[in-house]
């Protein structure tokens, strides 16, 4: 299905509809699961590679996608339809933090860090409207036109342009985590390392995103801003096929993917708009990630000459 048509179909009926049919179209194996990349994790001793969507969940492709925020339940269940995970703080940090001027460039490829657009700075010069699917299919156009001007050709990592709806221990009952947004000057609009926009003060650089870590909105709120980015559960460490689930709750590996510690909450309730048909679990066979003991064993294993081209080193959260 289009994005523009789920868009007019389903913009009129309100978020519980929506939300139900994009689950419908998971459940249904309408849509298609999403291909990814692999996010190499290491502090020099241990490595995880995990794997992370290209983008976030999206109805349609090509030139014709709508980015679909959700709220925290459906996500978790398209989550658990593919056999995959909401990401945590610190990978959320790992895919979406920019490299530092002049530091070593830890993704030498099709990996693009996106300048955000923020409501104003859409066509409509609207303000934030919440959970207005004409508002949702604006911004997704805005995004795919920053794309095409970096001749995006489908395949790599796209980040920097939502931030991400991800799981922690701050949250509390009927709360939802977003986090991200980080600034990036890929495109030239801006600079994420100088004092520019609403966002920035003199002592607040790109390392920092525009939404910081907080579950102060509710589990029913849900804006144009919001992306799902998702993880494989499927991982390795060491080069041993893991349950990235299981590293979270593991008290001698957790701290590779979060800054939380050992069994942080992994998944959000079930609650909320539900589609016809349940979820099933489905395998996400797009990487193999068997027997990878380092990036270059990724690279090599997936068919790439250059082991930095999906590589995303391990960068520590700002303080």
């Amino acid at each position: 299905m289009r994005g523009s048509d789920f868009a007019a179909t389903y913009g009129p009926k309100g978020y519980a509809a929506w939300e139900a049919a994009a689950l419908d179209l998971v459940t249904s194996g309408a849509q298609q699961v999403p291909s990814v990349v692999p996010v190499v994790l290491s502090d020099g001793q241990h490595t995880l590679v995990v794997a992370a969507s290209e983008d976030v969940f999206a109805i349609g492709e090509g030139d014709d996608r709508l980015r679909l925020p959700l709220l925290p339940a459906t996500a978790q269940r398209i989550a658990d339809a593919w056999d995959m995970l909401l990401p945590t703080k610190l990978l959320s940090t790992a895919i979406g933090l920019p490299s530092r001027p002049g530091a070593p460039v830890p993704v030498q490829g099709p990996v693009l860090h996106l300048t955000p657009i923020t409501a104003p700075e859409l066509p409509s010069r609207r303000q934030n409207s919440g959970a207005s699917m004409s508002q949702f299919l604006e911004h997704s156009q805005a995004i795919d036109r920053q794309l095409a001007r970096l001749n995006y050709q489908g395949a790599g990592l796209v980040t920097g342009h939502k931030k991400d709806l991800v799981v922690g221990r701050i949250v509390r009952p009927g709360r939802v985590i977003i986090y991200g947004w980080f600034w990036s000057a890929t495109d030239g609009s801006k600079d994420p390392f100088t004092v520019h926009g609403p966002y920035l003060t003199d002592n607040l650089k790109a390392s920092q995103p525009i939404q910081p870590y907080s579950d102060a909105h509710h589990d029913q709120y849900v804006d144009y801003s919001h992306g799902v980015r998702l993880i494989s559960r499927r991982a390795a460490l060491d080069g041993q096929d893991v349950d990235l689930e299981e590293i979270l709750k593991d008290p001698t590996y957790s701290y590779l993917a979060t800054d939380e510690g050992p069994g942080q909450p992994t998944r959000y309730p079930l609650s909320g708009p539900a589609a016809s048909a349940p979820a099933r679990p489905r395998a996400t066979a797009a990487l193999d990630v068997r027997a990878l003991p380092s990036s270059t064993g990724v690279a090599r294993a997936l068919g790439y000459a250059d082991e930095g081209l999906f590589e995303l080193a391990l960068r520590k959260l700002s303080s």
